[in-house]
């Protein structure tokens, strides 16, 4: 029981961090999202549409809203780890092309706002283990097969 309450505890504390990450990224892109479309014209070497930025941020607000509501956390908890993956895979383009934009991930002035791709790489990592951590905690909290020798209530 005491195993249980504390991985409860560590997957509510884990979807309240991923919540004010996706949070604060999508409104930062909703307000302002020209640094997150001059990376990734930088990265694509394609023009974006500034709105499809604005579309990223909502998706990362709705996200975080999802990951707030605790309805079904493992699904929640697997599409912030695929947001995670895609965000890791455009910093490690950013490295390989030398490109030294920052990415506008949360906003134009933030602390990391021009820290070098290693760091955003490192980030994404804990960032999908986070969620894929968040994503097995609910697992095996309701709806996974009961562990081996655990007596099953009919």
């Amino acid at each position: 029981m005491r195993d249980s309450n504390f991985l409860q505890g560590a997957a509510r504390a884990a979807s309240l961090a991923l919540f004010f990450l996706f949070a604060y990224s999508g409104m930062s892109k909703l307000h302002d999202p020209g640094p997150t479309t001059r990376f990734l014209n930088a990265i694509l070497e394609i023009p974006i549409p500034r709105m499809s930025i604005g579309v990223l941020g909502a998706i990362e607000l709705s996200l975080s809203i999802w990951l707030a509501s605790a309805w079904q956390r493992q699904w929640s908890g697997l599409a912030a780890a695929a947001m995670f993956t895609v965000f890791g895979v455009f910093h490690g383009v950013k490295a390989y092309l030398g490109v030294t934009s920052p990415c506008g991930c949360l906003g134009k002035n933030w602390l990391l706002a021009d820290a070098p791709s290693q760091i955003w790489l490192g980030l994404s990592a804990t960032g999908v283990l986070t969620a894929l951590f968040l994503s097995q905690a609910e697992r095996g909290r309701s709806g996974g097969a009961p562990a081996p020798g655990a007596k099953v209530m009919r």
